[in-house]
């Protein structure tokens, strides 16, 4: 079935936006009724985790998903079952390569980051990771369909799955360890496989054999973006990492990543964002050539700047309020953290939707070898202002690292395709001046209505 473009735009986005959202939504009510369960050491433990567990997560996309999409979305029909199959056995062979790298290092880590059970929690995460492969594979072919429904509603039944169990267990006052939730999880992840069949069986084709070809092609485009994803992983967790390292107390991780939970909230928009464009963006390159991606960059950035600003002026302006109300007085601690986290999430469109547009105008090694750049610096000055400032430090050698890499991939995007990054606040501007004139016309619409009725 086909779209016209605004279709595509608006059912997309409803359904991604939604789709970000209810994770966003699931993830957040966890966080506010773990943080309630656990004390902060095991809540910093199961923090630990989770960074690592997605880590290995968001590698699995990079490799697979954006190469993926990207030969669903540009070659013929009668190729899609050999890159089907390809991507699937690609997807096998990296969750157990992953495996065996995870039961290798578990131990090491929990002596590391001094985490009681953390190895034990990683190990049972492998059995999440390959229930996980038919979920992934299912959800990247709807992403090159263009249809985030079916990707929606799998979202909902694996990410509700394990909120009602935290919601439930906290309501009657039931007491479960760090691994039993990690094996919910596992439960969680066949549920969403299942459902996410469902959504994808139509149409669903394989091939027979695997095609050395496809499976070449995959892997060297995904290599990069595979390198990107983990490197953008790493640089946004390892603040975490390098606290856990430095510091030696889960504590610490818990009270650094209710900061974050707040941000993420903030930086929802971004996810969604990129989700849509990548697509289109990798299409109209070779139908329109730059400029098309230079005006869906610019715009797009500027709309996710326009949306962002509110809210971070709230937090900016009440901190200590939003803490006590999503994690109560124990953590009123991460209230200056909270601050400095707010401010470099400005920076996170740019970042985001930069990584997005080199992945879809074909030249992801440069992205890739960027993302290196910016976790060696995010690395640098974690270890140098942790070892001098302690806690505090990480923000501030996240924020150092933002302000550089902001300036540098604007200068690159500028060369490339003629980016300019006044042109964003340009379009966050008119945003605000669309959404004000829709406000007014609906309201001048709403007396006339009124009054013909009298």
């Amino acid at each position: 079935m086909k779209f016209s473009k605004n279709s595509y735009w608006i059912q997309s986005g409803i359904y991604t936006t939604l789709q970000k959202f209810a994770i966003i939504f699931f993830n957040f009510g966890g966080f506010y009724f773990l943080v309630r369960t656990y004390s902060k050491t095991e809540f910093g433990i199961y923090a630990l985790f989770i960074t690592i567990f997605y880590l290995i997560e968001t590698a699995r996309a990079g490799l697979i998903r954006n190469s993926q999409v990207k030969f669903l979305a540009s070659e013929p029909e009668e190729e899609h079952p050999f890159i089907n199959t390809a991507s699937l056995v690609m997807n096998v062979v990296f969750t157990l390569a992953t495996s065996v790298i995870t039961v290798a290092i578990a131990s090491y880590l929990t002596d590391v980051f001094q985490a009681p059970n953390l190895d034990t929690m990683l190990y049972y995460s492998l059995l999440t990771s390959f229930a996980l492969i038919p979920s992934t594979q299912f959800e990247f072919i709807q992403h090159a369909r263009g249809d985030f429904k079916g990707v929606f509603i799998a979202t909902i039944a694996r990410y509700g799955t394990i909120f009602l169990f935290i919601l439930i267990s906290y309501l009657i006052d039931f007491n479960y360890s760090l691994v039993t939730l990690v094996n919910v999880q596992t439960v969680a992840a066949l549920i969403g496989s299942l459902v996410s069949y469902l959504a994808v069986r139509k149409g669903l084709e394989f091939s027979a054999s695997l095609s050395k070809e496809w499976f070449n092609k995959i892997f060297h485009y995904g290599k990069y973006t595979f390198g990107t994803n983990v490197s953008a992983m790493v640089n946004k967790n390892i603040d975490q990492y390098m606290i856990g390292y430095i510091l030696k107390a889960p504590a610490f991780i818990a009270t650094y990543t209710t900061a974050l939970r707040v941000s993420t909230l903030i930086e929802a928009p971004t996810l969604s964002v990129a989700t849509i464009v990548f697509p289109q963006s990798a299409k109209r390159m070779q139908t329109e050539g730059p400029s098309a991606v230079k005006y869906l960059y610019e715009k797009s950035v500027g709309i996710l700047i326009a949306i962002m600003l509110p809210p971070m002026i709230f937090v900016l302006v009440f901190p200590k309020f939003i803490i006590q109300v999503i994690a109560g007085e124990n953590y009123l601690d991460t209230v200056p953290i909270l601050q400095v986290t707010i401010i470099y999430s400005f920076f996170v469109p740019y970042a985001r939707q930069f990584g997005t547009v080199l992945d879809s105008i074909g030249k992801p090694k440069i992205n890739f070898y960027f993302v290196i750049f910016g976790a060696c610096l995010t690395a640098l000055f974690d270890y140098l202002y942790i070892s001098h400032f302690g806690l505090i430090g990480a923000v501030y050698g996240t924020l150092t690292t933002y302000a550089i890499v902001f300036t540098i991939n604007q200068i690159i995007l500028k060369r490339l395709m003629d980016i300019r990054t006044l042109n964003t606040f340009m379009y966050a501007r008119n945003f605000y001046i669309d959404l004000f004139n829709f406000a007014v016309t609906k309201m001048k619409l709403g007396g006339l209505q009124i009054n013909i009725k009298n």
